[in-house]
């Protein structure tokens, strides 16, 4: 979806400076888009609420017996997210 409604164009930029004759002696590009906040932010909330169930369900599991229990190797998990 943002592919099609807002997809990302690549700028180039030049570095301040230039050799003897006036030319740019070095430049740089990234990508950029006009509206990328408005795709981020629902993408990051859904994120925090899937970290959040993740969170939510090893600790109701936590007390499972120890060869069904995940819930300590989920919790590494969803910590080495944050």
């Amino acid at each position: 979806l943002w592919t099609t409604l807002d997809p990302l164009t690549y700028i180039r930029q030049e570095h301040e400076g230039t050799d003897y004759w006036n030319r740019v002696i070095s430049t740089y590009g990234s990508c950029r888009s006009e509206k990328a906040v408005a795709y981020l932010a629902p993408l990051s909330i859904l994120n925090f609420a899937a970290v959040a169930l993740a969170c939510w369900q090893a600790w109701e599991a936590r007390n499972i017996q120890s060869e069904f229990s995940e819930a300590t190797y989920i919790g590494q998990a969803v910590v080495s997210l944050f």
